[in-house]
């Protein structure tokens, strides 16, 4: 068993990996990748902010995005006894044929300490550069309760609601299609809404009308979401071999990540 805390502050609890986890993202009938993991999850972790035993349903649509994003690492680095090499191979084609482009990387990011004559210094420790959530919880009751942040843009002086990112806001994601995407997307997985009267002056939430706000606030929305946002960088970036351009690779999303093998 290993407990650790979370983007959100929340601490969890969880149990290694074993053979049967990789069993479970394997299998296909009926379920996905996705969903396969949520079962993984749900089999591993035995307590999170004080939810004993959640179920897939949790990880599935409750849990923050980038808590799930930072327990998915920690859970990979515990399974291998903190071992930070990792080995992924890109597929491509090149003149009609595939080939592949081996990647070997570390997951270590910078972490500040004092060295023994009390000086600060900069070493590599296991795991990937992340950023807290503005607002520390220590229950997930209190982070389902309370997932809702509120602002007032600058230009406008619309008072705005708006959600952190959840499950269930990154499967609607899933249900959008390249050609439905834009620069409003991560916003409206967000929900920003703004509140009128109803005749018996109850509050209305109202969607934002995202493309007639002014830059200001559209940007100052855009900045309150990232400062209040949890982040974990799990993406590298490499060359394409034939054309070079910049390929974004998330490490989460590689077979090598929960088969670091490779042998599958």
């Amino acid at each position: 068993m290993k407990t650790v805390k979370l983007l959100s502050g929340v601490e969890c609890t969880f149990k290694p990996l074993i053979g049967k986890h990789q069993r479970i993202l394997t299998e296909n009938e009926g379920k996905n990748f996705k969903k396969n993991i949520n079962e993984v999850l749900a089999d591993s972790v035995t307590e999170i902010g004080g939810i004993l035993n959640p179920d897939a349903k949790f990880f599935e649509d409750t849990i923050l995005h980038y808590d799930k994003k930072s327990l998915l690492v920690a859970i990979r680095m515990h399974s291998l006894d903190d071992d930070p090499d990792f080995h992924f191979d890109y597929t491509y084609e090149e003149d009609g044929q595939k080939k592949v482009l081996s990647q070997d990387l570390q997951i270590v990011h910078d972490v500040e300490i004092e060295d023994e004559d009390g000086v600060k210094v900069i070493t590599k420790m296991p795991g990937c550069p992340s950023k807290p959530y503005h607002k520390p919880w220590t229950t997930y009751a209190e982070i389902i309760s309370d997932r809702f942040v509120f602002i007032e843009l600058p230009k406008s002086k619309i008072k705005v609601r708006f959600d952190l990112l959840n499950g269930a806001g990154t499967k609607e994601l899933d249900t959008k299609s390249k050609k439905q995407k834009s620069s409003h997307t991560m916003i409206e997985l967000h929900h920003p809404v703004y509140f009128t009267k109803s005749s018996d002056k109850k509050d209305i939430p109202v969607s934002l009308d995202l493309d007639n706000l002014e830059w200001k606030d559209i940007e100052f929305l855009r900045g309150e979401i990232k400062r209040h946002e949890g982040s974990i960088d799990t993406e590298v970036m490499i060359t394409h071999p034939v054309t070079d351009q910049p390929i974004i690779i998330d490490i989460i999303q590689q077979p090598t990540f929960f088969f670091p093998s490779g042998a599958i």
